[in-house]
């Protein structure tokens, strides 16, 4: 969702939407979503032993 909020202010700030529209497909190539049970982990394996999950 915050991949088409992106390109809809790339839009408004002037870039040519045909453009800006490729931005959130670009992006969500590289993207890695992870599981709840990753996103946990990831703290965890980082020794950031004192951070909470909200």
């Amino acid at each position: 969702m915050w991949l088409s909020r992106y390109a809809a202010l790339r839009v408004a700030c002037g870039a040519v939407p045909e453009y800006a529209g490729w931005a959130p497909d670009k992006a969500a190539w590289y993207l890695v979503v992870l599981t709840l049970e990753e996103g946990e982990a990831v703290p965890f394996l980082a020794r950031l032993n004192d951070v909470l999950m909200l």
